[in-house]
């Protein structure tokens, strides 16, 4: 995400991770926090044009560090996180850290109907104490003032959809 270089190009994703048992990877760097699957789901995959109004209240790219994994093939996937809680490109003001869990859920995955098989249940929370004020990720001046304890959480139920399977296969 440099591309054209100019001095005032700034780093969308910049990461370090391991993966070295089946069930965990740990990440460091500046990436997308987990919370919403809308956030965290390329823009080639999701189903509108533009995603909604409500994204731009959840957190969005942060320096820190997760802990994430699957087990049963995807079945049950996890991913908990310490982030800076001050955005993208930003150093931490604050001796605070925000903290982030999702849970992801695919019951059926295994079904042999295929809209079952893409049925997921989900919980996410967010954590976080800002001294200064809130973290701004993707939020402009103006949409949040204020400062102090802020605590979100989204449970999503949805179907997904394996595109990235059927482009494979069709290839």
């Amino acid at each position: 995400d440099f591309y054209p270089l100019t001095p005032y190009s700034t780093a969308n994703d910049v990461w370090l991770a391991w993966k070295g048992l089946p069930w965990l990877m740990v990440q460091g760097g500046q990436f997308k926090t987990p919370y919403t699957q809308e956030e965290t789901t390329s823009s080639r995959f999701i189903d509108f044009a533009e995603r909604s109004i409500l994204n731009r209240f959840a957190p969005g790219r942060d320096g820190g560090i997760m802990f994430s994994g699957d087990l049963g093939e995807k079945v049950f996937e996890w991913a908990i996180g310490a982030f800076n809680g001050s955005g993208k490109n930003t150093s931490d003001p604050n001796d605070e850290s925000d903290v982030a869990l999702r849970v992801f859920l695919t019951p059926l995955k295994n079904s042999d109907m295929q809209i079952l098989k893409q049925l997921r249940v989900g919980v996410a929370v967010t954590y976080g104490d800002q001294d200064g004020g809130f973290a701004q990720g993707d939020i402009h001046p103006g949409d949040i003032t204020g400062s102090g304890i802020t605590v979100a959480g989204i449970i999503g139920i949805g179907i997904i959809e394996e595109q990235e399977e059927e482009e494979e296969e069709e290839a």
